[in-house]
Formats: structure tokens, sequence, C-alpha cells
């Protein structure tokens, strides 16, 4: 691993006035017959991947990569998420330089919901 590398860097909570509050939609007892666990991912068949987040701060990216993979694989088809297709993703979202290294800060969960997972939903018209 390469000795400049910053683990865990987490920045600021990042605050959307427009982000969903699940109290106001559901009481404690609505999911009174939801069973306390379930694992998700026992149908999935390959690899979760790294997507560069073993070299660089781009875990809400790898994140969203395997959110997508899990949900996709429990519907029709798993998706197919590339390495590339993440350090693409996490360089428009943080402004990243992969030539010099600069910005690699971590993006907000936030921003990376937005623009990432929303866009990849639509690429794979899940409904």
């Amino acid at each position: 691993m390469d000795k400049n590398f910053k683990k865990n860097r987490k920045q600021k909570a990042k605050i959307d006035p427009r982000n969903l509050n699940l109290s106001n939609y559901f009481s404690e007892n609505s999911f009174t017959s939801t069973p306390n666990q379930y694992d998700w991912t026992t149908i999935k068949q390959t690899d979760w991947g790294v997507y560069h987040n073993d070299k660089l701060n781009n875990c809400t990216c790898a994140a969203a990569a395997h959110l997508l993979k899990c949900w996709t694989a429990n519907t029709k088809t798993e998706a197919t998420i590339s390495d590339d297709e993440i350090l693409e993703a996490y360089t428009n979202i943080t402004g990243y330089n992969a030539l010099t290294g600069e910005g690699d800060e971590g993006a907000y969960a936030l921003d990376t919901l937005k623009i990432y997972i929303w866009r990849h939903l639509c690429r794979l018209a899940i409904t």
C-alpha cells in the first residue's frame, strides 16, 4: 500500500434539507412483521471488487458499486461495474486527478448517492 495513502479520512457531514427522514413516514410499529435480519448478499454471484479503495479515499464510490451489485443481483441481472468506471465516478464527483494524485480527499456520501447511484440506476433501468 502506498505510504502516502490517507485511509479513513472522513469529511464533515453534508446536510441537505431535502433528505427524507423515515420517521416522517413510518411509525415504530410499522415493521413488526419484518425479520430482525436478512442476508441479501447470498444470491450475489460475482466478486465484490475493491474498486481502487485500497489506494484511494473513494469508499463512497466503492460502496455505491457494492450496493448496485447487491440490488441488481436480487432483481434480475447483477450489474457489472468496472474499476475504471468507479475511478471515473470518483473523478467526476471530487475532481480527483489520477495523474497527479491531487484531490484524493474522499467524497461526501450524499454527493455520491445523488450523482453516481441515480445515473447508474437509470442506465440499468431498474424498475
